[in-house]
């Protein structure tokens, strides 16, 4: 029992390490007058490669902490919630496409990455029990308000201009696309979605 308290531990301090480097890197934009110093002192693509780097050793931790840090389950998830888990999901994948995919969503979601990751915290925490899950997925969310109130803050607009509706088509496509390669990567990493994989 002392070792595996041990673990549990070892592995909450590593998530908590990476959160710390993920979201403090990733924050850090919204602090316009620090990044602007940082991109004078370094330069534009050095500042580039040194974000990137930080981001990725904190996003490994946190996935590294997040396998090895699970302690007690404070509630089952009910029936229902697979389902809605599936259905927010899904929806999630498709904003995650049409941040990247020219179409018209823009022109209804003025920051569909941060809205799909909401979705895709908001839909994990409704089938998440366990304290590693409620940390992982909490800060994810609170990251997600945080961001488009800060984008918001900056002047985001909506998109002005209007795609045609093959665009739409094609965003649908590789959001269920996403969809798929999710469903995929649960099987692979040893937690398959209930009726799904």
């Amino acid at each position: 029992m002392r070792k595996l308290d041990g673990i549990r531990c070892f592995g909450m301090w590593w998530f908590l390490a990476g959160a710390v480097l993920f979201f403090g890197a990733h924050l850090l934009p919204a602090h316009t007058t620090w990044r602007g110093a940082l991109v004078q002192r370094l330069g534009a693509l050095p500042y580039q490669g040194v974000f990137s780097l930080v981001a990725g050793i904190g996003l490994v931790l946190i996935v590294l902490g997040y396998r090895q840090w699970e302690p007690g389950t404070y509630w089952a998830t009910p029936a229902w919630g697979y389902p809605i888990n599936t259905g927010l999901m899904i929806l999630a994948a498709v904003l995650m496409a049409a941040a990247y995919v020219p179409g018209n969503l823009k022109r209804v979601f003025r920051h569909p990455m941060l809205a799909a990751v909401l979705l895709w915290s908001a839909a994990h925490l409704l089938v998440t029990g366990h304290e590693a899950g409620l940390a992982l997925f909490g800060l994810f969310g609170a990251y997600a308000l945080f961001g488009i109130w800060s984008a918001n803050q900056r002047g985001a607009v909506y998109q002005s201009r209007s795609r045609p509706w093959w665009n739409d088509l094609l965003v649908l496509l590789v959001g269920l696309l996403v969809y798929g390669l999710s469903v995929w990567l649960h099987a692979w990493l040893g937690r398959p979605i209930p009726g799904l994989s």
